[in-house]
């Protein structure tokens, strides 16, 4: 789907507004179709964005002077809107087309021709890369590989903590093993496995 709105427009005219061309507002290859014009010319690709912005491309960059002509013609993006809806009435039969979807490529379920509603999510509520609205994918994990409570896939944290508040070599935040020993042999009372005081 292209970006709303796409239109065609001649470079070559003294005044490129006279010649904007749109039958389906997010589809260059719609209006080029249901127009029936030639893809080798002399039409162009042009988009005017709802932030007022409008591109008029012709070979190798964009044309200034078009783009200018057609901010004259219609100063805001609301301008070019109305002046494309009726335009684009005969394609669309009570704001659908033929395919069924309305001027900005939408179904009447709210999706696109790829399947995906506004907000770029699918039926099943993800993303084009799987993530649903929370940010997870199918597996549970956000895009820095953690779950909802933040552990990864090996089931430690950022930190490098399992849930039991251990490090991969088992030790908990205080250097601690399981057995209560640093990694020096001593426990938290300063004593090794054999009762004998650190530093004896």
């Amino acid at each position: 789907m292209c970006r709303y709105i796409s239109f065609f427009f001649d470079d070559s005219s003294d005044n490129p507004a006279d010649t904007v061309r749109v039958a389906c507002p997010c589809s260059h290859g719609r209006t080029e179709e249901w127009l029936k014009l030639n893809p080798e010319g002399p039409y162009t690709e042009g988009h005017y964005l709802p932030g007022g912005i409008v591109e008029c491309r012709i070979p190798y960059r964009t044309s200034a002077r078009a783009a200018d002509s057609i901010i004259s013609r219609w100063p805001t993006f609301a301008d070019f809107e109305s002046w494309v809806t009726i335009q684009t009435l005969p394609f669309y039969k009570n704001g659908y087309d033929a395919a069924g979807y309305d001027r900005r490529g939408y179904d009447r379920d709210g999706y696109d021709e790829e399947g995906y509603d506004r907000r770029g999510y699918d039926r099943d509520g993800r993303d084009e890369e799987g993530y649903d609205r929370r940010g997870y994918d199918r597996d549970g994990y956000d895009e820095e590989g953690y779950d909802e409570e933040g552990y990864d896939v090996y089931g430690y944290d950022e930190y490098g903590y399992d849930r039991d508040g251990r490090d991969r070599n088992g030790r908990d935040e205080d250097g601690y093993d399981e057995d209560g020993y640093d990694e020096y042999g001593y426990n938290r009372n300063g004593y090794d496995r054999d009762g004998a005081l650190r530093g004896d």
